[in-house]
């Protein structure tokens, strides 16, 4: 084909090929993988952060800017494994990858906690829910919407 050929209809056909490649149906697991490692691990730190720190402690808002850090030092590291540990690289970029969006998502949950009222948490309190218990109590049901957005 040259430059002045016309287009030629490919249909699936480059899908289909694709299936008869070992290298492409050997990244499927792989993808699926990573996938699940870089969605667990940020969704459930982040929301275990942000449940800590919607509540008030002396230097929350010191820990909250650390804990913020890896959203911005992380391009540095990836480059870095991926230069010197090739071997490792799915799971190392799995724990880089959450090192980087769990402060995403605290931020995001602790924003929609942050917005919920109190009277609800007060009420779990009064109902005889314990703090360690608080996650099942009615605000953490209000914060579903949060919940999905960080996730």
């Amino acid at each position: 084909m040259g430059a002045n050929a016309a287009p030629r209809f490919l249909g699936l056909a480059n899908d289909v090929a694709a299936f008869d490649n070992q290298r492409f149906r050997e990244t499927i697991p792989r993808t699926f993988y990573f996938t699940l490692l870089d969605v667990v691990g940020p969704a459930v730190l982040g929301t275990a952060a942000a449940l800590a720190f919607a509540r008030q402690f002396p230097g929350r808002g010191l820990l909250r800017t650390v804990f913020s850090l890896p959203m911005m030092a992380t391009p540095v590291s990836i480059a870095l494994i991926w230069i010197y540990s090739p071997q490792s690289v799915i799971a190392t970029l799995a724990i880089v990858q959450t090192w980087q969006w769990t402060p995403f998502v605290l931020l995001i949950v602790l924003g929609g906690l942050a917005a919920l009222p109190s009277e609800p948490y007060e009420a779990a309190l009064i109902d005889g829910a314990s703090r360690l218990r608080e996650p099942e109590s009615p605000p953490t049901a209000q914060g579903g919407a949060t919940l999905a957005v960080g996730y």
